[in-house]
C-alpha cells in the first residue's frame, strides 16, 4: 500500500513540477513579446526622430542672409526652408500628419520636400506637436519670434501586448519622443 502511495505523490509531484515550468515558459514567451514590441516601436520612433533631426539640421542653410528662414508648426505639422540636398538651393520641408483609416484615434505621418511626392514616415502616431520658444525661455505662439522650437511626438503599437483583466482592456505599448532645436539660422 506504501508503494502505491509512493506512486501516487511522485506522481503529484510531477504533474506540479510540469505545470510550473510550463507556466515560467508561457511567462516567459510574454515578456519576450512584450519586450520585442517595444523594441520594434523604439526603432521606428527613431528612425522618424533621425531623419527629422536631419532635416532640421538644414533649417536656413542655403538662404539669403537678409532672408529670415521660415519655420511654423502645430499639432498637425511642421513646415521648415532649407538646402536640403547642398545644391545651393533651398526647398520646403514638411512633416504632416494624416488620418490613420485602418487605426482610429491615430495618424500617418508624411515627409515632403520641395516638390517631391509625400515620403512615409511612420504609422499609428497619436500626438504630434511642435512648441515655439523666445529668447528668454517663454513659450510663444508666433513662430516668427522663436529661437528655439521642441518637436515631439508619441507612437503607439499596432499589436497589444497584454490584456488588463481589471478593465477589460487590451494594452498597447507606446514610445515618446521630444527634441528641442536650438538652430543658429533662426537668431
Amino acid at each position: 500500500m506504501t508503494v502505491y502511495i509512493d506512486i501516487i505523490g511522485s506522481l503529484i509531484i510531477r504533474a506540479t513540477m510540469v505545470v510550473i515550468v510550463l507556466s515560467l515558459n508561457v511567462t516567459l514567451n510574454n515578456a519576450m513579446y512584450e519586450r520585442s514590441s517595444r523594441v520594434v516601436l523604439k526603432e521606428r520612433a527613431t528612425y522618424i526622430a533621425d531623419q527629422m533631426r536631419a532635416d532640421i539640421a538644414n533649417l536656413g542653410n542655403g538662404v539669403e542672409s537678409w532672408y529670415r528662414p521660415r519655420l511654423d508648426g502645430d499639432t498637425t505639422y511642421l513646415w521648415f526652408v532649407g538646402d536640403m540636398d547642398n545644391n545651393g538651393s533651398y526647398e520646403d520641408v514638411v512633416y504632416y500628419l494624416d488620418s490613420d483609416a485602418t487605426q482610429p484615434g491615430s495618424y500617418i505621418m508624411y515627409r515632403v520636400v520641395g516638390s517631391g511626392s509625400p515620403q512615409e514616415m511612420g504609422r499609428s502616431i497619436t500626438s504630434f506637436g511642435v512648441t515655439f520658444y523666445q529668447l528668454s525661455g517663454n513659450v510663444t505662439s508666433n513662430s516668427y519670434y522663436a529661437k528655439s522650437f521642441a518637436v515631439q511626438f508619441t507612437m503607439k503599437s499596432d499589436k497589444p501586448v497584454s490584456y488588463n483583466v481589471e478593465s477589460s482592456k487590451r494594452v498597447y505599448p507606446a514610445y515618446s519622443w521630444k527634441m528641442r532645436f536650438f538652430p543658429s539660422q533662426i537668431y
